[in-house]
């Protein structure tokens, strides 16, 4: 799962925060083709029982 938040992070150009507890042994599936950035959270996340909160903030 880490290989795919890093990916997300980066392409999105996000801040993406977890206890690395929650996400220790999750697997996901990965994404192919073109997200926002809320699909790409939800598809990466299904099924782990991991929830995303999106806060939105200025630079």
């Amino acid at each position: 799962m880490r290989k795919s938040k890093t990916h997300l992070i980066i392409q999105a150009d996000i801040l993406l925060s977890a206890d690395a507890q929650l996400t220790a042994g999750k697997n996901s599936q990965g994404l192919t083709g073109q997200y926002s950035v809320q699909q790409a959270l939800s598809q990466l996340l299904e099924n782990t029982g991991i929830d995303y909160i999106i806060s939105k903030t200025t630079r």
